[in-house]
């Protein structure tokens, strides 16, 4: 196996913030092995802990910094503990910066302060369905926008 070159920066948590290689859409330190682009940190656990198969699981930061590759912040586990992890440290995509969502928070907004239109009205407008709508008016979704409104 091709020894990796890693450049790296020691922060004040001991993170190994990796300076030389480039990172990907997520803030994944990324390099090439098997002619197929792999996370960086997935890599350096999987060279660190061998016996350890990563095969189908999640490589997890404990740290919750994507650019850390200090073995000792990172550990294997499956999507419901790196989705606790994750939530655990405020590292989880909400509202407009998740990659699914369909609305801007200022239409949030205008959907939660609107009172004369129906969620049926709504929903079409918007292009969600009529739960999501729902949801926003009850604060069960996007409770980080709505939260600050009243009523």
């Amino acid at each position: 196996m091709k020894k990796l070159d890693i450049k790296y920066n020691v922060n004040s948590n001991g993170c190994f913030e990796v300076t030389s290689h480039a990172l990907d859409g997520d803030g994944y330190p990324m390099a090439k092995r098997g002619g197929k682009s792999t996370p960086l940190h997935r890599i350096v656990f999987n060279e660190t802990y061998p016996q350890i198969s990563i095969e189908g699981k999640c490589v997890i930061h404990k740290c919750g910094n994507t650019k850390c590759v200090n073995p000792e912040h990172l550990f294997c586990g499956d999507q419901e503990s790196h989705a606790t992890v994750r939530l655990t440290n405020g590292t989880t995509a909400k509202g407009e910066h998740n990659g699914r969502s369909k609305l801007k928070e200022t239409e949030v907004v205008k959907i939660f302060l609107n009172k004369k239109d129906t969620n049926a009205e709504l929903s079409r407008r918007y292009g969600v369905d009529r739960k999501v709508i729902r949801d926003i008016k009850s604060r069960k979704k996007w409770q980080s926008v709505t939260e600050k409104l009243s009523t």
